[in-house]
């Protein structure tokens, strides 16, 4: 298969897991009101209300547990689309070892999105805790924190380990730096932040 034949492949599979996400949204999330997976309020009822707090409760009521979905359809899109791409004639292709490469791409995104799911399965059926400013719903920051830096040191031990990646690329200065084993805890420092700064 041309490489002009590849685009419209791939058009059409970006617009196929779109649809079917869509079809199931409605459904999923009347699935998760129906079960009360439903975020709580945190704020004090009493005094000053912090203004983290005031902007968090805007989402009370709303439902938890969206990630299942995107994780479950993107799991049967990729295990339906690598078969049929062969099937097409389509060579998947990549600069390192391919079944190393997507065993780390999917332990990473199933094991954020356990830790995700596990937050919120805390926030619903938790009891709350007393907090300096309001209340404390699911895994605490701390726990929360140091699960992630687990997490990632793992991925980043499996990138460095299993694919042999060590180094840094930098586009701005046109650089690239090898950092040997010093690329674990780079790597792990850039997959928390991020893990955070998306939520």
């Amino acid at each position: 298969m041309g490489s002009q034949d590849i685009l419209p492949l791939a058009l059409g599979l970006l617009i196929f897991s779109f649809l079917i996400t869509s079809v199931l949204l409605v459904p999923y999330i009347d699935l998760l009101y129906k079960l009360r997976l439903i975020r709580k309020r945190e704020a004090p009822k009493k005094g000053k209300v912090p203004l983290f707090d005031k902007l968090h409760d805007i989402k009370a009521g709303t439902p938890v547990g969206g990630g299942i979905l995107i994780i479950l359809a993107v799991s049967v899109i990729f295990g339906l689309l690598f078969p049929f791409a062969a099937h097409m004639g389509v060579e998947i292709r990549s600069s390192f070892d391919y079944k190393n490469e997507v065993f780390i791409i999917f332990f990473t995104f199933i094991s954020f999105g356990v830790l995700g799911l596990l937050d919120d399965l805390i926030k619903i059926f938790g009891k709350p805790k007393q907090g300096n400013i309001g209340l404390v719903l699911g895994l605490n920051k701390k726990s929360k924190f140091i699960l992630q830096c687990v997490l990632a040191l793992i991925i980043s031990w499996l990138l460095y380990s299993r694919l042999g990646i060590q180094i840094i690329h930098i586009p701005l200065f046109g650089r690239v730096y090898e950092l040997g084993f010093l690329y674990v805890p780079l790597s792990a420092f850039f997959i928390v932040t991020f893990a955070n700064a998306f939520n």
